[in-house]
């Protein structure tokens, strides 16, 4: 005796219909630059970013703040505030870190500067650490950091004249995603 099914099987015409309904459908081009960054598409792998950190204020004074050895200016935990504007829109808290040849104002002052950064956007927090330098008081940085959705930030900074206070930033997010 032969096994009969009492149910048809699936046609193919059903079987095509059940994987329309779980693909995508066609794809169309996306304009990333239009999304906040915690929204972008997982398809893409990488993007350019341009945003920039201040004015920034002191929101604490260093922990400590001493002169070091050969004459050197040591600080560390040092708070700066202040907006974000660009790319990213929000606001930033970096605690600072220095090893200077001199006070921070004086001329000629240089040294390694290190820390952490958080900013807050309305998508969520990118924090994160950078790493950076003095050179005759104007501040540069690299920054990697990490957000929404499992994005990351690798970022350069600038600040745009030895006493701004501001820092034009320009990197590329990266999506683990894509």
């Amino acid at each position: 005796m032969r096994f009969q099914h009492s149910k048809p099987i699936l046609s193919l015409a059903a079987i095509v219909f059940a994987v329309a309904a779980c693909s995508d459908g066609p794809t169309q081009p996306r304009a990333d630059a239009d999304l906040p960054l915690a929204l972008i598409p997982s398809a893409s792998a990488s993007m350019a970013v341009d945003f920039t950190l201040g004015p920034l204020v002191p929101g604490s004074a260093p922990s400590a703040a001493v002169p070091g050895s050969s004459g050197r200016f040591h600080f560390r935990d040092f708070l700066l505030l202040g907006p974000v504007a660009g790319d990213l829109v929000g606001s930033v808290e970096i605690v600072l870190n220095g090893n200077l040849s001199a006070f921070v104002f004086a001329p000629g002052s240089e040294g390694p500067l290190w820390g952490t950064v958080k900013i807050t956007t309305a998508e969520g927090i990118w924090s994160g650490e950078l790493t950076g330098e003095l050179v005759n008081q104007q501040g540069f940085s690299d920054m990697v950091l990490q957000g929404p959705a499992q994005q990351t930030i690798r970022a350069s900074c600038a600040e745009t004249t030895p006493t701004s206070e501001t820092n034009v930033c320009t990197g590329e997010l990266v999506s683990p995603h894509g």
